[in-house]
């Protein structure tokens, strides 16, 4: 597994803790409406973040962090 896929599967996971789901965009061509990389969708299937497949796995590691339970 490299680096990156492994970085990759950390982010999925702290998002899955949340009820979260992260998804890639498998578009070939890529247009306004695909930036082909990751959007962050929520439990109820909305997309919170990305919403034109444009998040970088650096930014939503930093949105599920602002949004996860602080252990105290």
């Amino acid at each position: 597994m490299s680096e990156d896929s492994a970085y990759e599967a950390r982010v999925r996971r702290a998002a899955k803790r949340l009820g979260w789901r992260i998804e890639k965009s498998r578009a070939r061509n890529l247009h306004s409406n695909n930036r082909g990389l990751y959007q962050l969708i929520n439990d109820r299937n909305t997309v919170i973040g990305g919403v034109d497949y444009d998040a970088t796995l650096d930014s939503l590691a930093h949105w599920i962090e602002q949004e996860s339970p602080r252990a105290t």
